[in-house]
This record gives structure tokens, sequence and C-alpha cells, in this order.
């Protein structure tokens, strides 16, 4: 963690460690040196009031970048999810009828080891005649309606079980049976490959997930330093050091121009091979004037850039506005630095 402060001689913007105080510090800019007490400056009020989180090399690009995978892989983990459901159900389908089978087989054997299917079967329409005939005494049938009753049971009962003993036939069963626990056996592997598949997905995606909260947390916390830094006040080269970092965060490669012929121009901001020259205006209760535009336009053909931009926390004059749309110098004010904090304007 690093914080801002204000030289107490010059007041130009420093950045000093958290855990700094009681140190002597030496700025750079006027080359006083200066006692801090408890990290912060009694003297002079820090840039921001909020403790700026490491800059890194994090930026908007890289959290798009990780919400994108994070939910393309989302969605492949949706289709994963669904496709183990429908091999799992496929898998159960398979085992259930395989279940019925076999016990078909194992019924026939043990009759065949006991009754033998003939008398199984006579023992199922006796049984069924029977019981039909125990319920129909409910009604006080004549005898031939028990005749009847006893037809119709018997008939019951061997319709139910000759599909049971006899059909299919043993060889045609033990080779449903074959197939059934073949087709079995390759769902179960379709569905263990589809589980570590989707397992593996799912690790995936956590890891995506993790990666993308954790770079949208250092992008938010230092979006949320800069919203809370007082840039308003901010003149000279705490404005100027202000910019550099959002312009940073934005996906900028920034270049600060040396003080002394700068040609009007404070920082050079470079993203897929453009160069904007930009001059940075801290002014407190002023209006910038033509003049600001006039050396930012200069120093833009003297740095080799192709645009030109004039940044400040106050507002531009009506003759300054009108000379940089003839010049196509870009301005951005006050009233924008939000917007240019948030990415909504890009030079």
């Amino acid at each position: 963690m690093a914080i801002h402060l204000a030289c107490p001689h010059c007041h130009n913007a420093l950045r000093l460690p958290e855990d700094c105080g009681g140190e002597t510090a030496k700025c750079p800019s006027c080359l006083n040196e200066f006692v801090i007490s408890g990290g912060k400056l009694p003297s002079a009020p820090p840039i921001c009031t909020v403790p700026t989180p490491p800059a890194g090399t994090v930026t908007v690009t890289d959290v798009a970048s990780a919400q994108r995978e994070a939910e393309e892989l989302a969605a492949e983990h949706v289709a994963a999810v669904a496709q183990l459901r429908h091999v799992t159900r496929n898998r159960q389908r398979l085992a259930a009828r395989s279940l019925m089978l076999k016990l078909f087989q194992s019924s026939r054997r043990a009759l065949d080891e006991s009754t033998g299917r003939i008398g199984g079967l006579c023992i199922s329409v006796t049984f069924g005649g029977a019981l039909l005939n125990v319920l129909a005494s409910l009604f006080s049938l004549s005898a031939s309606g028990y005749m009847i009753t006893a037809l119709v049971g018997i008939l019951i009962a061997a319709a139910a079980y000759t599909p049971f003993s006899f059909l299919p036939s043993d060889p045609t069963l033990a080779l449903a049976i074959a197939l059934i626990v073949g087709e079995l056996r390759t769902a179960t592997a379709e569905s263990q490959q589809q589980a570590a598949e989707e397992a593996a997905l799912g690790n995936k995606l956590a890891a995506a997930q993790a990666r993308y909260a954790e770079l949208k947390g250092v992008i938010e916390s230092r979006l949320h330093w800069l919203r809370t830094c007082q840039w308003q006040g901010m003149g000279g080269t705490a404005f100027e050091t202000f910019l550099r970092e959002v312009f940073q965060e934005r996906g900028y490669e920034v270049e600060t121009t040396a003080k002394t012929g700068d040609q009007g121009v404070d920082l050079i901001l470079k993203r897929g091979g453009s160069r904007v020259a930009v001059q940075a205006k801290g002014y407190v209760g002023h209006s910038v004037g033509n003049g600001a535009i006039q050396q930012v336009h200069a120093g833009r053909v003297f740095h080799k850039c192709q645009t030109a931009a004039v940044v400040t926390n106050s507002t531009f004059t009506r003759p300054a506005r009108d000379l940089a749309e003839q010049l196509d110098c870009k301005l951005v004010d006050g009233s924008q630095i939000v917007d240019l904090i948030e990415g909504r304007i890009l030079l």
C-alpha cells in the first residue's frame, strides 16, 4: 500500500510507503527535506483521502477478459451438466431394464428347479380361478356364475403367467440381457467420463470466477481511490500526477515529459499505436484560455503525436473551446473528470 502526500515546500505530489511515518523524505522537485509525521504531513493535506492500492498491471481490459472467460466457462459448464444428466438418466433406464430381465431369468430358473414351468402354470391358473371364486362368493352367484368366474380367473392367471415364464424364449431373453448389459457398461463409462469432464469444467469455472473476482476487486478498489481523490482542488503537479494514475488505470501507457522544455505537453498517452499529447491544467477558480490549446497543439507536433488534448478540473473559456474545435484538440473539463475515470471518455 502507498499514500500520496504533497510536499510542504513546493506542494509537489509524492507517493510514499504507508508506514513511513517518522522518516525523512526528500522532494525530488524542490530538493527540500522534511520529516513525515505518522505517515501524513500536518502542514499539507494528502492528495487523496484513501490510500491507493498497488497499481500492478491490472487494467479494465484484463477484468473484461476475465469476465468473458468466466461467462464462457459457465455456459460450457451448464451444457456439461445437462449432458451429464442425460447420460445418467440413460444409464439408470438401462440399469432398471437389466434388473427386470435378470429377475425374469432368475424366476424361470427357480421354477425349473422346483415345480417346473408347466407345474407353475397349473398352480397359477388354479390359484387364479379359486381366488376369483372366493371374491365372487360375496355376491351369491349361481353355479353357472361360479363356473364362469373360475374360467375368467384361469384365463387371467394364464395370460399373466405365460409371458413371464415362456415369452420371450430363454435364448432370446439371454441375448437381450447380454445386449442390455453391454449397453449399460458403455453408458456407465460414458457417465463416468462425462462426470469427470463436468468436474474439471467446474474447477476451471471456479478458478476463472475467483480470478475475475480478484481482478475486479483490484480495479474497483483503485477506481474507488480515484473517485474519492480531491481532484477538484488539485493544482499543477498534483493534478498531473492524478491524471497519470487515471490514464494508467484506463490501459494507457503514460510517458511524463521533462519539467523544462516540455513544449506545453505534460503527458504522452500511448495505446494501439496512437500517441496523444495531453496538457494537465489544475486550475482552481480560473478558466483555461486559448494559451493552453495553442501550447498543446504546438507540442503535439513537436512530440510526434497524432492528437492533442487539454484536461482541467476547472472550465474552458468560450474562445478556448472555439480554438480547440478549429485545431481538433480534445477538451475535458471538471464536469467530465468522472466520465474520464470511469472510461466513458477516451482520448
